[in-house]
């Protein structure tokens, strides 16, 4: 059923605000407002619709528009100022109907929404008040069941505590019989246990003794093979070990063949090494920074597993001798000067192992 159909016709000016929401009052939701003053309508100056845009403004007011929708009810304000205007300015008829019915409108959605907005409000403000009763009751009853509770706790702790009471006094009894035999133990178990210590002591002291000289040979030992491998090859004593350095003049340049001085020296080295079993030895290859870091990297490996691979060949066992390349990394001089690139050329051996107190590796 169409209730109320509005039609434009050709020379109809206006804006189309497509209504979607088609929602029934409730009844009550307007009282009958009184006209104390009077007041009859000027129809011949004021159009009627201006004097229902007013009456729905103030209906809206009235149902707390203004506080619960103020964002509707300020465009209903605004658009009932513009019809004021436009009515005041004498402007075209169905101007001022145009804007009247559009404050119409907005007016209708603010006491609509303010009207939602309070049912909504007075239904949460019951679902508290029936939350907060609910808890007050829940409360109540927690309390009387915590009370009974607390009594029977009361009268049990009083029942446990005298059978403490009998139980301690009977247990006082056996521990006072007890006591002379405990103590005749306990006597001769700080007897024993003070001999135990006297001869743990002499253990460690033992233990310590032997371990003070262990650190004396090994450090005579380091001492010995600094002095051997430095009538060999240039030797440096350092926390990772003893460094024997293997200087740039032993190879060719560019190369990673040993030559004859170099075979020479790392033999006489060899027959060191060879002479104290247990030692360690790590071949470390370095470059200057003269050419790209894949060729120095490269050749840094190479001479150090040409390094390892010869002192294997002298005797030393393959699982004490290992090498790595680090490239131009790590230089020992600067590498502007030919001298200091000449330096940094190098191959060095870290000698380790606990029998001269440095475990490869630490």
């Amino acid at each position: 059923m169409v209730v109320l159909e509005n039609e434009t016709r050709k020379n109809t000016k206006g804006k189309f605000f497509p209504v979607n929401d088609f929602r029934l009052m409730r009844r009550a939701q307007y009282a009958k407002l009184g006209n104390p003053l009077a007041l009859a309508p000027d129809l011949e100056r004021v159009p009627l619709q201006m004097y229902e845009a007013r009456n729905a403004v103030d209906i809206a007011k009235s149902r707390g528009a203004e506080k619960d929708a103020p964002e509707i009810f300020t465009k209903a304000a605004a658009s009932l100022q513009m019809a004021e205007s436009a009515l005041s300015a004498k402007a075209d008829k169905k101007e001022i109907i145009s804007a009247a019915r559009q404050t119409i409108q907005f007016a209708e959605d603010a006491r609509a929404l303010a009207a939602q907005r309070q049912e909504e409000a007075r239904i949460a403000a019951e679902r508290d008040a029936a939350a907060a009763k609910a808890k007050s009751e829940a409360e109540g009853k927690a309390a009387v069941e915590a009370a009974e509770a607390k009594r029977k706790a009361d009268q049990e702790a009083a029942e446990a505590k005298q059978k403490a009471d009998v139980e301690a006094q009977r247990q006082a009894e056996l521990a006072a019989a007890k006591q002379a035999q405990m103590k005749a133990e306990a006597d001769t178990a700080a007897m024993k246990a003070k001999a135990e210590a006297d001869a743990l002591q002499a253990k460690e002291q033992a233990a310590q003794a032997e371990a003070e000289r262990a650190r004396k040979a090994a450090a005579d030992l380091r001492a010995q093979l600094l002095d051997q491998f430095n009538r060999v090859l240039e030797t440096h004593d350092t926390p990772r070990g003893l460094v024997v350095n293997l200087g740039d003049v032993l190879f060719d340049f560019g190369k990673y063949d040993l030559r004859g001085e170099a075979r020479e020296k790392l033999a006489r080295l060899s027959g060191i090494v060879l002479a104290h079993p247990g030692l360690n030895l790590s071949v470390e290859g370095y470059t200057d920074n003269v050419g790209t870091d894949e060729i120095n990297q490269t050749l840094s490996e190479k001479r150090a597993e040409t390094v390892r691979a010869y002192l294997i060949q002298q005797g030393l066992p393959d699982a004490s001798v290992t090498s790595q390349g680090f490239g131009k990394a790590t230089p020992v001089a600067d590498n502007s000067t030919a001298a200091g690139r000449q330096k940094n050329r190098r191959v060095e051996i870290v000698v380790s192992g606990e029998v001269i107190g440095q475990k490869i590796g630490k």
